[in-house]
């Protein structure tokens, strides 16, 4: 068990490349059973990896974001939610991240993807939890920046997406 401590930590890239080659062999093996059947057992197994990751470590964003595109491809969308959600709370675990123009991206584009779970719910309950969320997000990035002029265009995206979520809540009254 001593070699198992030698193996290097798994990469992002690799994990990403075997999840995209998978889901890939799947589509491109519709009308074939026998292969249909084998990429199957492949996305099984891939599935057991990325949950093993997300269960054994302290999971990287990353990782909730390929469960994410994972869970989606394959029509595992009440999962896709729950794994954005983590991602979401992942990201928020990054040191000032409210200061790195990639990093307020990187969280305004998970926020966008929640967006839409919570308008496709359409209740009213739903749509206030996002505009809360939103809300805080813009709070958060604000709060650091002396200079609007110097705040990531992302922030403007997610104010329109406020204004939006502000009338979705009225009308649902």
């Amino acid at each position: 068990r001593i070699w198992l401590k030698k193996i290097p930590p798994l990469e992002e890239k690799c994990i990403k490349a075997i999840v995209g080659g998978a889901l890939k062999q799947r589509a491109n093996c519709q009308n074939d059973p026998a292969a249909l059947q084998s990429s199957t057992r492949s996305l099984t197994r891939i599935h057991d990896l990325l949950e093993k990751l997300s269960s054994t470590t302290s999971p990287e964003p990353w990782i909730w974001e390929t469960l994410a595109v994972f869970n989606e491809q394959v029509g595992n969308d009440r999962d896709v939610f729950d794994n954005l959600m983590k991602e979401y709370r992942a990201l928020q675990t990054v040191s000032d991240w409210e200061k790195d123009e990639f990093q307020v991206k990187k969280v305004s584009e998970v926020v966008f993807q929640i967006a839409r779970f919570h308008k496709q719910e359409g209740s009213r309950q739903s749509l206030t939890k996002c505009k809360l969320l939103v809300s805080g997000i813009i709070k958060k990035v604000r709060k650091v920046y002396l200079d609007d002029s110097k705040i990531p265009g992302s922030v403007d995206k997610l104010e329109k997406l406020l204004e939006e979520l502000e009338g979705l809540v009225k009308e649902s009254t």
